[in-house]
């Protein structure tokens, strides 16, 4: 009577490599998460800052209207009296409305910065 046992001994080190292969993959992928998550963070607080400033300006450019509005109405009322000159009254208009195209275009630029962080948002 004989007993015969055979069991590969390779098995045993190919086994232990792909347990390890399997831990070495999901390390990676999470470490990967973790990147993608700072990343989006980032861009984030990147997106965040844009729009205090972008506030801030929208602000400042509201100002600035109100007095290229009250520079208008002088410059009129001095042209309309004969004391003041066309050329002030045009500088006076184009002035505003340059400063309404800065208005509109802080206004855009809001807007798309708020859609941006919404976005970001939604993919997290």
């Amino acid at each position: 009577a004989g007993v015969t046992l055979s069991y590969p001994v390779f098995e045993f080190g190919r086994k232990k490599l792909s347990v390890l292969s399997a831990k070495l993959q999901k390390l990676a992928r999470i470490k990967e998460l973790e990147t993608e998550k700072l990343k989006l963070k980032k861009e984030l607080s990147e997106s965040l800052s844009d729009l205090k400033a972008i506030q801030s300006k929208i602000g400042a450019l509201k100002e600035k209207l109100k007095l290229a509005e009250e520079v208008e109405r002088i410059e009129e009322l001095k042209y309309k009296s004969g004391k003041g000159d066309i050329n002030h009254l045009l500088l006076a208009k184009s002035e505003r409305f340059l400063t309404e195209a800065e208005l509109k275009e802080a206004y855009y630029r809001w807007e798309i910065a708020r859609r941006r962080i919404r976005a970001l948002l939604e993919e997290e």
